[in-house]
């Protein structure tokens, strides 16, 4: 997954992140979460394959 896909992935609210450091510019990924991100998208896939 490239960064600008998790940094969108963040800003639609699909992928839950901890922040920490400094100002909070950095982020953490529960790895659940990231697992949860991966199903739902995994899952959204395969819907919209089946409506083409």
């Amino acid at each position: 997954m490239s960064e600008k896909t998790v940094r969108r992935a963040i800003s639609a609210g699909l992928l839950e992140v901890i922040r920490v450091g400094p100002g909070g510019r950095l982020i953490r990924i529960h790895p659940e979460a990231h697992t949860a991100y991966r199903r739902r998208c995994s899952w959204q896939a395969q819907r919209s394959q089946m409506s083409c």
